[in-house]
């Protein structure tokens, strides 16, 4: 998701997909993503999901949400991601060079 003032006339208003890549496009329009914070937690799917994921019984989900924030602190994309647990690990390496 981004917000539609920011994006309205850009690349990723429009359908298909962006080959220089959508981070590369908010940069162009002044916005570059300088800051993620992500929020990942596990749940039950709810029907639709389990049905679209072909999911065993009992098997849980994670959630993975990320927003993106420019220099200015202004939050300019959400990445969300409903991923089956038993198939996916999220990794994190953090450098503070």
């Amino acid at each position: 998701y981004f917000p539609r003032d920011l994006v309205a006339d850009s690349e990723i208003a429009r359908p298909g997909d962006i080959a220089r890549g959508a981070n590369r496009v908010l940069e162009e329009l002044g916005h570059a993503q300088v800051r993620v914070v992500d929020d990942i937690w596990a749940r039950m799917p709810n029907q639709e999901e389990a049905e679209r994921l072909q999911l065993e019984l009992g098997t849980p989900v994670m959630v993975y949400v990320r927003v993106g924030y420019d220099g200015a602190d202004m939050p300019v994309r959400v990445a969300v991601s409903v991923l089956p647990a038993d198939k996916h690990l999220i990794r994190y390496e953090l450098d503070r060079r």
